[in-house]
């Protein structure tokens, strides 16, 4: 130990702190009493100060002024220079995390973070990366010894060894002044010497050092020793070699005599405290800084939700597999470095040293507080993921079924073709002059009248009726027809492709015997009055009351009813001169809306089938809201759920909201962290749920393919969860976190950082 020359040699004579006209009331029912009475005070740099009196007279409350958390009625304090009360709160708790270490008698910890993430927590609070805060906490914890026990909870250690992690936390932003609240009241004699040899040392190294004891033992330490009664300081003793016996052999029954009588008469008299002093906000920063807020939280929600997905997709899956197989590899650690770049990079904390604690460090320790709640956590997330679940269920139903019934309507080609007809009892017909202006209209790629007509088949001894189209070759590959058998008509030869209804009629069950067969044909043509043509030219082919032999090159499975298809040129030679329609194909980068209507402005009727999708879309869309109601009752109770499991959290972690706000972080921060924490639960839940509502549309398409395979039916996919479904649903469910969490957090941010150290 230095002499006491040597170190008031490296005393420095600045003050420190200077506290001035300092009164303290507390109101107890419709009276106020008073705990502090016109303190006025001075210490220096490097001084070691004990505070030293009975219980209750005021001792702590004196400290908690000193450093912010306890607000003065009449008084100012002064901190570096600076009157701290005029600051707002966030300001002040900036002062302690730069400028104060504070060991308190009964430890507080973040229960969830071991001996080495609790002491690096206030580097992380400083704005240091997790290296440089983890490698800077070793060395405090080296410093008193407990380097052996960094893996550890705290509250799986002895009191002395908590005390002594908690003074190596108190070290790490290299405070120029440490508050000791009965550092040692905990602890057996050996346990408390070593505190008291440690605090010794840091005192003789420029460390100023404000203690509260009941020991007087301890008096050789220190350099002043403050006697307290009744709120007041009564005696301001400087220790020495020669002084320090006698005021260690006074007892603390004698105190009161030796220090005097305690309150006068002019003091009883102020028991009525004034108006506390209150910082002056300014109405408008008071706004920019709640714009900027709000700007800042859905910042936050878009940058956490994008992280946590690529958590989601890269991480989690490599981390997997190098945890079955390949043991030795570091790409997730690799993996999760990048993450945590881009997280920050995002957040803007990445280009330079913050000062304050970035939000992938406060995700860190909310993770850390559901793993702690092992059981509480998975549960609750469960809940979510039900919900969430049961809506993606019917969800995926509703675009299952939608896209199976479309598919069925309408391949992707066909949604690129009009149907052109001329209106129903118009005198507008389709000629070849409007045929050839619908073909010149821009973006039409390809166009394929057809006419009309009716016919008679006669086969052996069976005949039927059947609709007969004029057609292009081309015009059946376009339609995507399905042949069962034998190929299109060549349109220069007299052949025919009729529909598997055509073979039914005729009583042909084989339909390999009819390819290649001839067929007899008798037209029965109509005009555009719909009247049938007289047919007594013998110019004109196949009139209706003469039999035209076809032969039938293909049959296909349109299943509309009885038809054929012969080639357009036959038709047109039966006396027909206008087409009864044309379909019309359209360029990939045509606006069908817009082509449609230059159509129509010719006295045509235009029918598309994206009328049909458009319609079945309608129609899916009603019922997938229907079932997202249902689906969202569920998920309503499970956010209740989510609530409470939050509620009960802030209850049981109100201590540790105490000791962060008295370290040094900020009102945002809090909100911050348990904002977080909500999100968390509402990413997992979300991410669980769309894997929940995956798996129950499988099974259910599974069971429905098994039914229907049976019968002789095909696979059926009823269920499709589209890729932008499942951002939607983790971003709302992260969104609903954020919104969950406000109501905690504010809860949060508005306790008393002192009110919550002494929450039971």
């Amino acid at each position: 130990m230095m002499d006491k020359s040597a170190q008031e040699e490296k005393r420095s004579t600045k003050t420190i702190i200077v506290s001035t006209s300092v009164w303290k009331s507390f109101e107890t029912g419709d009276r106020y009493t008073t705990v502090l009475k016109n303190i006025s005070l001075e210490i220096n740099q490097g001084e070691f100060v004990i505070l030293f009196g009975p219980s209750g007279c005021g001792k702590s409350t004196f400290l908690n002024t000193l450093i912010g958390l306890e607000h003065p009625d009449e008084g100012n304090i002064k901190f570096k220079d600076i009157d701290i009360w005029t600051l707002d709160s966030d300001e002040r708790a900036v002062i302690r995390k730069r400028n104060v270490g504070i060991i308190y008698q009964q430890q507080n910890w973040i229960k969830s973070l071991n001996v080495l993430d609790n002491v690096a927590l206030i580097g992380s609070l400083l704005g240091y990366d997790k290296e440089k805060s983890e490698a800077l906490s070793m060395k405090k914890l080296e410093l008193v010894g407990m380097t052996h026990r960094a893996d550890y909870k705290p509250y799986e250690l002895s009191s002395g060894e908590q005390q002594r992690i908690s003074l190596a936390r108190s070290l790490m932003s290299d405070p120029s002044l440490i508050i000791a609240d009965e550092p040692t009241g905990n602890l057996d004699v050996k346990n408390g010497l070593k505190v008291m040899d440690i605090l010794k040392e840091l005192s003789d190294n420029g460390k100023t050092i404000v203690m509260v004891t009941h020991n007087p033992e301890y008096f050789e330490f220190a350099d002043r020793v403050l006697f307290m009664l009744d709120g007041e300081i009564k005696k301001n003793v400087k220790v020495t070699k020669k002084n320090v016996d006698d005021l260690k052999r006074k007892t603390i029954e004698d105190l009161e005599k030796f220090i005097g009588d305690g309150q006068t008469e002019k003091d009883k008299e102020k028991q009525k405290a004034p108006h506390p002093l209150h910082y002056q906000d300014d109405v408008r920063k008071r706004g920019k800084e709640k714009f900027l807020q709000i700007i800042d939280s859905i910042k936050f929600v878009m940058v956490f939700t994008l992280s946590m997905i690529l958590l989601l997709l890269l991480y989690f899956p490599v981390y997997v597999l190098e945890y079955l197989f390949f043991k030795k590899s570091r790409l997730s650690e690799k993996i999760s470095n990048l993450i945590i770049k881009i997280f920050n990079r995002l957040e803007g904390e990445g280009k330079k040293e913050q000062s304050s604690i970035n939000s992938w460090d406060l995700g860190e320790i909310s993770l850390s507080h559901l793993a702690e709640k092992k059981s509480r956590s998975i549960i609750t997330i469960l809940g979510v993921g039900v919900g969430i679940g049961f809506i993606t269920f019917l969800l995926s139903l509703g675009y299952g079924l939608e896209n199976l019934v479309i598919n069925e309507v309408a391949e992707i080609e066909e949604m690129q073709q009009v149907n052109v007809n001329p209106i129903v009892g118009s005198e507008v017909v389709l000629d070849k002059e409007r045929y050839e202006i619908i073909n010149g209209i821009e973006g039409v790629a390809e166009t394929y009248p057809l006419i009309n007509v009716a016919a008679t088949i006669f086969y052996e001894d069976s005949q039927t009726d059947i609709v007969a189209y004029g057609v292009e070759p081309e015009y059946l590959s376009v339609t995507k027809e399905t042949f069962l058998g034998g190929e299109n008509f060549e349109g220069e030869q007299q052949e025919i492709v009729i529909s598997e209804d055509v073979l039914s009629m005729l009583a042909i069950t084989d339909i390999d015997s009819i390819i290649e067969q001839t067929l007899e044909l008798e037209f029965i043509p109509v005009d555009e009055e719909e009247e049938i043509i007289s047919g007594q030219d013998e110019d004109v082919a196949g009139v209706y009351d003469d039999r035209v032999e076809y032969v039938v090159s293909g049959v296909v499975s349109d299943g509309s009813s009885p038809i054929m298809y012969f080639s357009i040129n036959d038709a047109m030679n039966l006396g027909v001169s206008n087409y009864s329609e044309t379909l019309v194909v359209l360029d990939e980068s045509a606006d069908m809306t817009s082509v449609r209507m230059e159509i129509e402005t010719l006295g045509m009727e235009t029918s598309s089938v994206i009328d049909t999708v458009s319609q079945i879309e309608q129609f899916f869309l009603y019922l997938r809201i229907g079932l997202a109601v249902f689906g969202i009752v569920a998920f309503v109770i499970a956010v209740l759920g989510m609530i409470n499991t939050l509620t009960v959290s802030l209850m049981e972690r109100t201590r540790e909201v105490g000791l962060l706000k008295a370290v040094g972080m900020r009102s945002r921060e809090v909100k911050k962290l348990f904002i977080t924490e909500s999100m968390l639960i509402a990413f997992f839940g979300g991410a669980s749920g769309v894997i929940l509502g995956s798996v129950m549309g499988l099974i259910v398409s599974l069971v429905l393919s098994g039914v229907s395979i049976s019968k002789g039916g095909e696979y059926l996919f009823i269920s499709k969860i589209p890729l932008y479904l499942i951002v939607s649903v983790i971003v709302v469910s992260v969104l609903i976190g954020f919104i969950t969490g406000l109501y905690p957090s504010k809860r949060a941010v508005k306790m008393s950082p002192l009110d919550a150290l002494r929450y039971e």
